[in-house]
């Protein structure tokens, strides 16, 4: 997450049955706001939740108090709804603007024994 604008969460009924899902979501988001990106603030952040198809208000009801004050202080949509690519492309942040033509979207990351793009 170092370095993102934009933390897009997907619920799912099954996801929201799972305890230890609902403590990594509380948890990453956190570490989303904390983390340093540039000079955004934290307020500059934005949280984005879709909810499946499947995801009625008697689930989202049993989301604990804790997370739900998270959920319910940022943008969210249902994927079924039918402005959900509208309010999608919306939220995202505006494309990476690179100075020169031959500059790389990924970052290289070397080691001893092998090469990776992350």
């Amino acid at each position: 997450m170092h370095g993102s604008r934009l933390l897009i969460l997907y619920v799912s009924p099954e996801f929201i049955r799972k305890d230890l899902n609902l403590l990594q979501l509380t948890n990453c988001i956190c570490n989303f706001k904390k983390e340093k990106s540039g000079s955004l603030s934290a307020e500059e952040k934005k949280i984005f939740i879709i909810y499946s198809k499947e995801t009625s208000e008697q689930h989202t009801n049993n989301i604990p108090e804790s997370v739900g004050k998270i959920i319910l202080a940022n943008s969210k949509i249902k994927q079924s709804d039918p402005g959900f690519w509208d309010e999608l492309a919306r939220v995202l942040p505006s494309p990476i603007v690179r100075e020169s033509p031959e500059e790389p979207f990924y970052e290289q990351i070397h080691s001893p024994s092998q090469s990776a793009f992350v």
